[in-house]
């Protein structure tokens, strides 16, 4: 009898010695799944706060554009650095400062 007690005795020890493998390899992979999750989260949040920077650049690039493309600048570029003049205006230079 006492042997059968034992025999039951080192199954169970064997069960509970299994099932403790058992929840620890589970805890240690869901442990590294969650490291891992956090980690990418916090790479998302990266790329997300850059393509915000690069959405910002591209609309002050874009306003630029426009007014580089505007008639105001082509205009205010060519009575500047060309000399230019409009039909019937009269170009005065200031021999003074030179």
């Amino acid at each position: 009898m006492r042997e059968n007690k034992d025999k039951i005795s080192i199954k169970k020890r064997l069960v509970i010695i299994m099932g403790t493998v058992f929840f620890l390899v589970v805890a240690i992979n869901f442990y590294q799944g969650f490291a891992i999750l956090q980690e990418k989260n916090a790479e998302i949040e990266k790329l997300e706060a850059e393509i915000e920077q690069v959405k910002d650049e591209r609309k002050d690039l874009e306003t630029e554009l426009e007014y580089l493309e505007s008639k105001d600048y082509v205009e205010r570029m060519a009575r500047e650095q060309l000399g230019l003049v409009k039909e019937g205006e009269k170009l005065y230079i200031n021999i003074g400062d030179y």
